[in-house]
């Protein structure tokens, strides 16, 4: 799967040529938080909710 993402995430960058990608997950989706920590996604916060953590990669 990390593969499949990061050859997504590049050819997005490169030919849609995005700025930024944004992704939202479930605070309890540890596996999720992992995968982008992994793909280099940095953590912006907490949702005032506290059920949703904020990703993004530049």
């Amino acid at each position: 799967m990390q593969e499949t993402l990061t050859a997504a995430i590049e050819s997005r960058f490169q030919n849609m040529k995005l700025n930024r990608i944004n992704a939202f997950v479930a605070l309890e989706n540890e596996k999720s938080t992992l995968l982008l920590e992994r793909l280099a996604f940095k953590k912006e916060g907490v949702y005032r909710d506290k059920h949703f953590l904020s990703w993004s990669l530049l």
